[in-house]
């Protein structure tokens, strides 16, 4: 009490000292503090629960350490249930005997525990005025656990130095095994968001802030600017960078560093007799030339690391133009349109073949005529000039070629297009039906049961014993992922059958029909039941209504009414 000025004490503590009461301990917020001595320690309860992983956990959990003070003792009991986690034991089945000795050795010598005490003040008695305030924070890893510790480091006037505890973290690695480098990154993380926390909390103002790891490879990672890291790499690294500077960070041996005891945990007695959890380091309640020497590392990473994404390869082909025939195919968005130029196409293509056919025939006739009689051939040549240049004999044995295509045209130019774009993705399939082989198992198409029809594959199977139509027996098989495929007209067929194909075989439908495995089935009842209400919902509707389109009384007893008789002539 003598430390708080006589104007901020209560009336009540005029006349009663806190040392008065029954005991010295208070427990505040599930931690003890003694007034006396303006120590903080850890509440022990009792720890004799079954030896399950339901009564380890239960002991552990009842031991409060909000601040991390015994960190390092709990990771003990940690490490024990993640082993009973590996062993895939229930939460009541008891547990192998060698564990079982660990936890009674662990819970016997837990009510040692109550000797432990800690300053709660950062500043000693008898401390001068602060010149210097620094927060140094320490992380380290190993295969069982990680952890940070932080420590408030406090020079005077006179040049004394104080370290103080301010919090410390301990956790135990994940299941899934993850190497020691990403593990020390990760300690690294929690050192770093603890210095945030702190910085909220503490009322101290403080001067500089330092980083303490023995990981030369996280130094590394958060000092360079230019590597590209893996995921799991990159995101602790960002962290790290954006709540600190790479300068802040230094190298400390793995003896010298208290965080040590975080990662692998430590036994009740050498936590209260040799432990440098609370107490910090030697070093750092030294003069700065003491510290340990920053390594000059690198910031260049080797491209081996296996962190470090490597540049990918990208080999570019440079090919020629695209075939004009995809160029043809890509130049329209309408089925019926490609179809057409595909057809003139097809048109001027046979014209072509015709006119060059006339010629090598001419040709040839000439050829013999020169052969038989030089002036025979003179004079034939001279006949034949004459009524080209009127330009009538010429055209006379060409065939006259309709304006508009005809159906059979049309339907040559589908056949077309749907031959060449099966042969630019079905080329091995239908390389062996011409062959005369059966399609590979392995072919996306093997179930179809294909067979090639004029240059066209089509869909096999059973169906070509029915009566129905060729194209709705044997239809064209076309790739899922075509341009031309993607140009298919949306008729009522899409919508009622949700895809295009054949109608299904009639029969008769019910919405038990809706709960079966059928697919065909349950697409028929929709149907059928989209035509119903079509019907009798929206078709009456288009109907134009002469009569009765107003609301009239009913006739009466009274009224006079009109009666017309019609004649017989």
């Amino acid at each position: 009490m003598e430390h708080i000025p006589e104007e901020d004490r209560a009336v009540e503590a005029a006349s009663k000292s806190l040392l008065e009461t029954d005991s010295a301990e208070k427990r505040v917020l599930g931690i003890l503090w003694n007034v006396s001595s303006d120590t903080i320690g850890v509440q022990v309860q009792d720890m004799r629960k079954p030896a399950t992983r339901r009564g380890i956990l239960s002991a552990t959990s009842s031991l409060f350490d909000p601040l991390g003070f015994v960190a390092p003792v709990l990771m003990a009991p940690k490490i024990l249930l993640q082993q009973l986690c590996q062993l895939d034991l229930g939460w009541d089945d008891p547990i192998p005997q060698h564990l079982e000795q660990k936890w009674i050795e662990w819970t016997q010598a837990l009510h040692h525990l109550q000797d432990f005490k800690i300053r709660r003040c950062y500043k000693p008695p008898g401390f001068k005025a602060i010149t210097s305030c620094q927060a140094h924070y320490f992380a380290d890893a190993s295969e069982t656990g990680y952890g940070a510790v932080a420590y408030l480091r406090m020079t005077d006037i006179e040049g004394k130095t104080h370290c103080s505890f301010l919090a410390g973290k301990a956790r135990v690695t994940p299941l899934k095994t993850v190497t020691i480098p990403r593990l020390e990154l990760t300690a690294a993380t929690v050192a770093v968001r603890l210095d945030a926390q702190l910085k909220r909390e503490l009322e101290v103002a403080v001067d500089s802030t330092t980083f303490w790891t023995d990981s030369s490879t996280v130094l590394r990672y958060i000092k360079n600017r230019t590597s590209r890291f893996h995921t799991y790499v990159a995101n602790r690294v960002q962290v790290i960078q954006q709540h600190s500077d790479p300068g802040q960070w230094r190298f400390v041996d793995g003896k010298s560093n208290p965080a040590d005891e975080a990662s692998r945990g430590v036994s009740v007695e050498k936590f209260l007799h040799r432990s440098r959890w609370t107490s910090a380091p030697e070093f750092l309640w030294k003069k700065e030339e003491h510290w340990p020497v920053d390594l000059n590392l690198p910031v260049q990473l080797d491209q081996n690391d296996a962190e470090v994404k490597r540049p990918a390869i990208v080999s570019v082909t440079s090919t020629s133009e695209k075939n004009p025939t995809d160029r043809l195919l890509l130049q329209y968005s309408s089925w019926y349109r490609l179809k057409r130029a595909v057809a003139f196409f097809l048109r001027l293509r046979r014209l072509l073949k015709a006119k060059a056919e006339r010629a090598l025939s001419a040709l040839q006739t000439r050829t013999a005529a020169h052969d038989g009689s030089r002036s025979s051939a003179s004079s034939t040549s001279a006949n034949e000039k004459k009524p080209n240049k009127k330009g009538t004999a010429a055209r006379a044995d060409q065939p006259t070629t309709p304006a508009l295509l005809s159906v059979e045209e049309i339907d040559d130019a589908e056949t077309a297009v749907i031959s060449y774009v099966q042969s630019q993705s079905y080329k091995e399939e239908i390389s062996r039906l011409r062959g005369m082989q059966n399609v590979k198992c392995s072919s996306p198409i093997s179930r179809l049961d294909p067979v090639l029809d004029q240059n066209v594959l089509r869909v096999g199977g059973r169906l070509g014993r029915s009566t129905q139509a060729f194209e709705s027996k044997h239809p064209a098989i076309m790739p899922a992922k075509s341009h031309v495929t993607d140009l298919d007209l949306l008729t009522p067929n899409h919508l009622l059958l949700l895809r295009a194909g054949p109608r299904l075989p009639p029969g008769a439908f019910s919405d038990s029909d809706n709960y079966t495995r059928r697919r065909w089935r349950q697409v028929q009842h929709l149907a059928t039941e989209f035509w119903r209400r079509w019907s009798q919902e929206y078709l009456q509707t288009l109907q134009h209504r002469q009569k009765w389109t107003k609301e009239e009384r009913n006739l009466q007893v009274g009224d006079v009414g009109y009666h017309r008789r019609q004649e017989r002539s």
